[in-house]
């Protein structure tokens, strides 16, 4: 499996490096104010392609912190409830399991 994994990052290397060395013509940017750059052609789609990730992990950051916290906050529950069902049953209490389902419909 990892002799497959290998050779096909092996050819989508070779695809794209084959990519990049067929467009390496000027290209020219304009910009407002008549300002202009001009730079190879791969050297501009690289450039947009990072600008363009770099955006979307912005776009993302809020929800991966929502989702962190939420994390923290259920296992943080979690533990809180484990350790009061082991403090009940030491004590010889009875003790009732809740499926989790039914206890996340208790505190929402």
């Amino acid at each position: 499996m990892r002799l497959v994994v290998w050779t096909v990052w092996a050819i989508l290397f070779v695809l794209l490096f084959s990519f990049a060395v067929s467009n390496t013509a000027v290209a020219e940017l304009h910009f407002l104010l008549g300002l202009s750059w001009r730079a190879p052609l791969i050297a501009l789609l690289l450039l947009f392609f990072l600008v363009g990730v770099g955006f979307g992990l912005m776009a993302m950051l809020p929800h991966w912190y929502r989702q962190r916290n939420e994390i923290r906050r259920l296992n943080q529950q979690l533990a809180a409830r484990t350790n009061n069902i082991g403090a009940a049953a030491a004590s010889g209490e009875s003790v009732t399991f809740q499926s989790l389902a039914q206890s996340a419909r208790i505190t929402n």
